[in-house]
């Protein structure tokens, strides 16, 4: 079976579909400044049947976590009013372990990365984020 993303075109093996069908529904909070780039990225999830909000700052994105609203994945752009990426990268991994969390950064630089990893990231990926990027992490 063919998926397409955008204008990449992806192949998955049978097998891959069927691991694709066990994580579909899943919960993904986006946090992005770039209201275009957040759009793009919340149509291809909501294509791939995963149920996708957004919204545009960290304190936001932590008090829907803290109010109990339940989230499988988390992105946070690198920048975002009154805190950075990083900041809620960190806050967020002190209250959870188990939350999948990916940071987006407009320019790639060994600072920035390497930050984010430290703060609890996941995963940091370079603007511009496809559904296809996250597919590895939906899996785990």
């Amino acid at each position: 079976m063919t998926i397409f993303l955008g204008p990449t075109e992806v192949r998955y093996p049978q097998k891959a579909l069927h691991r694709l069908e066990l994580v579909m529904g899943r919960t993904i909070l986006i946090c992005d400044y770039n209201e275009v780039d957040g759009y793009r990225l919340v149509q291809e999830l909501n294509k791939l049947a995963h149920f996708v909000s957004a919204c545009d700052n960290i304190e936001s994105a932590i008090a829907r976590f803290e109010s109990g609203e339940k989230f499988d994945l988390m992105l946070f752009s690198h920048r975002l009013p009154h805190y950075d990426g990083i900041e809620g990268v960190a806050s967020l991994r002190q209250t959870s372990e188990s939350i999948g969390i990916v940071l987006v950064i407009d320019e790639p630089s060994d600072d920035t990365v390497f930050a984010g990893y430290r703060a609890g990231a996941d995963m940091v990926l370079i603007r511009p984020v496809s559904a296809q990027h996250l597919i590895p992490l939906l899996y785990s």
